[in-house]
């Protein structure tokens, strides 16, 4: 049975589905007849879905600069929210972040629209915004009490300078005024919430690997608002908060008429994720976490529990994939300017106490999950693990350990649970771009 919600009872179908049945057979013919060879003019609908889709999306960013540390982009003021705000509603995103080492300055932040793949769809700023199209972030302190120098920067929008009048995707730049130079991108989300739809994550086994995938499904039924064109509806799924591991489809289906279903291949679907992990810096004593710390040092150094790949995961706390500071460090009266910056050392055991076939790079929600090659682990023979110290700011991260080569997996190795979260789009022709029509999250292992 399809899933429910609000809204999506007592429709018939109506003639467009009618319609979509009969284009669904006619182009499915003529897709068995040629499929690398057809064309593709870029134009929204049938002809412009990838032939291997769902596709992953096309989401790069820039890198943050050496001296930015703990970007945190949430929905004030819940550190572990999807960054999304609702249009005609006064919600707002909190963006935070540290500039290490320096004094803090006036930076500058833009902002720019993206489509349902994360491409830039070309609109100008004033198609997408209303009053000002950039701002200056003026509302910096230094820190406090803490051995480590930093300015620590809180920027709330949409405000009176900054407002948004198109749903979708954007990416938010932070650049030095004076050099020009970007610090660092980080992306978040604009919602309609103007349509109904139905979402579920179906548990699945797939040959030969362990564990249970997710496929995620959203179910709609549009209206005469948007058009009788399905083929320019499409989802996007996306998992703790990774925009740049989503994962679209723009084939719609009709095997749960009365509704259209958008849904993931089960290959490209969710795999489980055994190494997610979840560190607690919130209080710097041995513990859980902590299996020593030098208070002597400058900064403090920190040697953490190892984390051994045949029990998988270690995550105790959900965190969306999200740092949180101020609402975990207890022990100080201001979390964002008193808490100390750690010398942490994470020591990983691989599967079998074996040296991996390719590089081991810590990455996590403290520098937004870039593989820097500056985390990258060093292999202690004597110990059988790999080891290496990272700069952190006190609070609760949530992190992976990435490795280049092949990589065995465990099955009965521990996945904690996750958040995927449904985005639906449509292809408005009049502004020729995506709107982010609605947004639903799940959790789940």
């Amino acid at each position: 049975m399809v899933p429910t919600e609000k809204g999506m009872m007592g429709h018939k179908v109506a003639d467009w589905r009618v319609v979509l049945v009969f284009v669904m057979i006619v182009t499915g013919v003529l897709g068995c007849a040629s499929t690398k060879d057809t064309a593709n003019d870029g134009s929204p609908g049938l002809a412009s879905a990838p032939e291997t889709d769902p596709a992953y999306v096309s989401l790069t960013l820039e890198p943050p600069a050496p001296s930015i540390s703990t970007i945190q982009l949430y929905r004030d003021p819940d550190e572990t929210s999807l960054p999304l705000v609702v249009m005609g509603t006064d919600q707002a995103l909190a963006l935070e972040f540290d500039l290490v080492g320096k004094d803090g300055r006036p930076l500058r932040i833009a902002f720019r629209h993206f489509n349902r793949q994360w491409e830039d769809d070309y609109l100008q700023p004033v198609e997408y915004m209303s009053g000002r199209v950039e701002d200056e972030l003026v509302n910096y302190r230094r820190s406090l009490t803490s051995r480590s120098s930093y300015a620590h920067y809180t920027y709330l929008f949409p405000n009176a300078s900054i407002q948004f009048k198109r749903s979708g995707n954007y990416v938010l730049t932070v650049s030095d005024p004076g050099t020009g130079d970007v610090m660092f991108q980080a992306p978040f989300l604009v919602s309609e919430e103007s349509s109904d739809l139905a979402y579920e994550l179906r548990a699945m086994s797939m040959p030969g690997a362990s564990g249970l995938w997710s496929q995620p499904i959203v179910y709609i039924d549009p209206d005469d608002q948007f058009g009788r064109d399905l083929f320019d509806w499409g989802a996007c799924f996306v998992k703790n908060t990774r925009f740049d591991l989503a994962r679209c489809s723009s084939r719609p289906s009709l095997f749960e008429a009365p509704y259209a279903s958008f849904s993931l291949e089960p290959r490209d679907s969710f795999e489980p994720d055994p190494d997610f992990h979840i560190v607690d810096l919130s209080e710097l004593r041995r513990g859980l976490d902590i299996d020593g710390v030098t208070y002597e040092s400058t900064p403090i150094e920190v040697v953490l529990a190892p984390d051994q790949a045949d029990l998988g995961g270690t995550a105790v706390s959900f965190q969306n994939g999200q740092s949180t500071v101020s609402g975990s460090v207890i022990d100080v009266g201001n979390p964002d300017i008193e808490s100390e910056y750690v010398h942490a050392t994470f020591r990983y055991i691989p599967y079998r106490s074996q040296q991996a076939d390719g590089d081991v790079i810590v990455t996590g929600s403290f520098n937004r999950w870039v593989l820097d090659a500056a985390n990258r682990l060093v292999w202690n023979e004597a110990e059988g693990w790999y080891e290496g110290a990272i700069l952190i700011k006190q609070g609760v991260h949530a992190y992976q350990y990435h490795i280049s080569g092949p990589r065995p997996s465990s099955s009965g190795a521990f996945a904690p649970e996750s958040s995927y979260t449904a985005l639906l789009y449509y292809f408005d022709p009049v502004i020729h771009a995506d709107r982010l029509i609605a947004v639903r999250s799940r959790i789940a292992p």
